[in-house]
C-alpha cells in the first residue's frame, strides 16, 4: 500500500479540506497527520508574532530594485566601456548597437532580477535561521509528538508493563528502549510509533501524580536537538534542556539512542525520572 506523500498530508491540514480514505486504513499516515496537526498549532503559537523589522525588509527591497537592469542603464554601461575592449579591424562589420542592446537587457536582465530575489530570500531565510527562534524548530517537534500522545485522536498501543512496550518497540523500530522503574505512583499508559525530522521514532506515555509524561526515543545525537541549556540532577548526572510552550524537555543520550522526557511538570522531577531511566530505578 501506498503512502500520502508531504503534499497531500500537507493538503490535509488546509481548513476545509476532505480527508482522504486512504486515512481511514493507514495508520502511519493517520499518526503523520495528527503530529502535523500538533506541531502547526505549536508553530502558530511559537512563531506568530515573529516580524522582520522594517530595516531588514527596506535593504532586501533595496537589493531587489538595485540589481534589476533597464535597457538605459545597460546602455550607460557599455557605453562607458574601453573602446579597446573589442579592437575594430577593416574586415570586421559593426553591427547595430541599439539592437544588441535591447536584446541583452530582455533576456539577461530578468534572469539578474530573479537571482537578485532568490539571493535577497536566502539572506532573510539566513537570518531568521541564525535568530534564537530557530532553535525551537526540535522542541515544538518533540512537544507536537508529546501532545498528539494526549489528544484523542491519537490510538496508543495499550501497555501496562514494560515488557509489551519493549515487545512493541522490538517490532516496530527493532530496539528494545529503557524504562524507569513503575511504582511509587507512576505507571504505563501506552505506547505508539510517531515521527521525528521524518523518521519513525517510538514513544511511550507514562501516568504519575506530578503529571503525564512522553519519553520520546530518537537516533539524533542529543546535541542536535539544540535545546539550549544543560542542567545537573540530583544524582549528579548532566543533562539537556529545553522547552516549548508549556513543555519542558530533558534529554539524555543511552545506548546508541537520544531519550527526550517532555510533559508539562516541573525540569527537576523530569530529570529524576531520566535518572531512574538510565539506572531503572523507581522515581519518587
Amino acid at each position: 500500500m501506498s503512502h500520502l506523500t508531504a503534499e497531500e498530508i500537507e493538503q490535509t491540514l488546509t481548513d476545509g479540506a476532505s480527508q482522504p480514505e486512504h486515512l481511514l486504513h493507514c495508520t502511519q499516515c493517520r499518526q503523520k497527520v495528527e503530529q502535523a496537526q500538533a506541531l502547526r498549532g505549536r508553530l502558530r503559537s511559537a512563531f506568530g508574532s515573529i516580524r522582520a523589522d522594517d530595516g531588514l525588509k527596506q535593504s532586501v527591497l533595496g537589493a531587489i530594485r538595485g540589481t534589476v537592469f533597464s535597457p538605459n542603464t545597460v546602455a550607460e554601461n557599455m557605453a562607458a566601456a574601453p573602446a579597446a575592449a573589442k579592437p575594430a579591424t577593416a574586415n570586421h562589420r559593426k553591427q547595430p548597437l541599439r539592437p544588441r542592446i535591447y536584446s541583452f537587457a530582455r533576456t539577461t536582465a530578468p534572469r539578474v532580477a530573479a537571482l537578485a530575489a532568490l539571493v535577497a530570500i536566502a539572506i532573510l531565510i539566513g537570518f531568521q535561521l541564525s535568530s534564537p527562534q530557530a532553535a525551537v524548530a526540535a522542541s515544538a517537534e518533540l512537544a507536537g509528538i508529546h501532545q498528539a500522545n494526549l489528544s484523542s485522536h491519537r490510538t496508543l498501543h495499550e501497555a501496562a508493563d514494560p515488557a509489551t512496550v519493549a515487545a512493541f518497540f522490538k517490532k516496530e523500530l527493532g530496539f528494545t528502549p529503557a524504562f524507569p522503574e513503575l511504582g511509587a505512583g507512576m505507571d504505563l499508559r501506552g505506547c505508539c510509533t510517531a515521527y521525528f525530522r521524518n523518521r519513525p521514532v517510538g514513544s511511550y506515555v507514562l501516568n504519575s501524580d506530578r503529571g503525564v509524561i512522553s519519553v520520546i526515543v530518537v537516533r539524533e545525537k542529543v546535541q542536535s536537538l539544540a535545546l539550549g541549556s544543560t542542567a545537573g540532577s540530583a544524582e549528579g548526572r548532566s543533562y539537556h534542556v529545553g522547552s516549548f510552550a508549556s513543555n519542558a524537555i530533558v534529554a539524555a543520550e543511552a545506548g546508541g539512542f537520544t531519550y527526550c522526557v517532555v510533559g508539562e511538570t516541573d525540569v527537576a522531577w523530569m530529570m529524576e525520572v531520566m535518572d531512574c531511566l538510565l539506572t531503572n530505578k523507581s522515581a519518587g
